[in-house]
């Protein structure tokens, strides 16, 4: 089956389809409503960075990659968007975001993805590769993408080996990254919306349902329908109390992800910085399988507050040994047993 990828930041959208791996056609604008299609960013309207956030839940992910992007970018009205192996994030004005998707719905197209100009190219081992796509030029290496203008990259790119794709091999990277996209920016406040809409006849069928259970309902015996209430409600509230306090977002609520955002989003992180400190953690807990990540937070004065769950305490001691041999300073609160594994509040600051 083919799929149409479309080309964003001007005003026609140049595309091309694809089939099996390869291009079967190709245009300057394209016109065809009702269609799905994978639109591409520019690379001069997005930032890139690389991240450590491969341990983290998606929640996480994204709360972190925003608190990184408040530390590096002025602005405030921005969409962060985290790649699937969080080895990267990009950013870009929300406002560029939704001019894009309103001019995909003016042309009657639904994207099923956004992807960023450089992660349509393999990642080199080495240096740069450099490729054009409709009349913009962009570079990728291990660590950065970027577009080619001629001044900033060549202060990025300095003595490194460049690289160009040629038309073949960059076909076929567009096909495999359309196919499996390492990142998608259709994330946080852009991510695409379930339809609650009811179908025909929905309301009717309910109606139905209704009068039945309530017929059900009479026949039960009061002493028996209290019980059920009662245990109904208290199921009710200890799920609302849940959702409230966890800012973690186990349970996955976008409400519960927002008030986490909007928190981390309040700190600037002292000392050697929220992603640092993170990153110094996750490098340490490579080599621990048993060792798993719970809650965390981040105090303005470069506190990182992290529960850690082990199967022993040496495990416990041994993370900590670790981190400080990063320079870091690591105190420990007293542990707990919880499911049959051991669960200790740390807390993680710069010696």
């Amino acid at each position: 089956m083919s799929a149409f990828v479309v080309f964003l930041g001007g005003d026609s959208l140049p595309w091309l389809e694809l089939e099996d791996g390869g291009v079967i056609g190709r245009g300057e604008d394209f016109r065809e409503a009702g269609v799905t299609v994978t639109a591409i960013a520019p690379a001069s309207s997005v930032t890139f960075r690389s991240a450590a956030l491969g341990g983290l839940s998606p929640a996480q992910a994204l709360a972190a990659a925003r608190l990184d992007a408040s530390e590096v970018s002025l602005g405030t009205d921005r969409h962060v968007a985290v790649a699937g192996a969080g080895d990267h994030y990009v950013m870009t004005d929300a406002a560029t975001m939704q001019r894009w998707l309103s001019h995909l719905a003016e042309r009657g197209l639904v994207a099923s993805a956004i992807i960023p100009a450089p992660d349509l190219l393999p990642v080199p081992e080495n240096g740069f590769l450099r490729a054009v796509l409709h009349d913009e030029a962009i570079l990728r290496s291990a660590d950065t993408g970027l577009e080619d203008d001629g001044v900033i990259s060549a202060l990025v790119v300095g003595d490194a080996e460049v690289r160009t794709i040629e038309a073949a091999e960059l076909e076929q990277a567009i096909a495999s990254a359309v196919e499996s996209p390492p990142l998608n920016m259709l994330q946080g406040d852009f991510a695409p919306r379930a339809d609650w809409s009811a179908p025909t006849g929905y309301w009717r069928r309910i109606a139905i349902y209704a009068g039945v259970a309530a017929a059900i309902m009479l026949a039960i015996p009061i002493a028996q329908w209290a019980r059920l209430s009662m245990a109904t409600s208290s199921t009710n509230e200890q799920s609302a109390t849940i959702s409230a306090l966890v800012l973690g977002e186990r349970s996955g609520s976008e409400d519960a992800i927002d008030r986490l955002q909007d928190k981390v989003a309040e700190l600037r992180g002292g000392g050697a910085g929220f992603l640092p400190t993170l990153g110094a953690l996750m490098t340490s807990m490579e080599t621990m399988p048993n060792v798993e990540l719970g809650l965390l937070s981040f105090d303005p004065d470069g506190t990182l507050h992290a529960t850690v769950r082990a199967s022993a305490q040496p495990e416990v001691d041994m993370l900590a040994r670790a981190m400080e041999s990063h320079a870091f300073a690591v105190s420990k609160g007293a542990p707990r047993t919880q499911q049959g594994r051991i669960e200790v509040e740390m807390q993680v600051r710069p010696k």
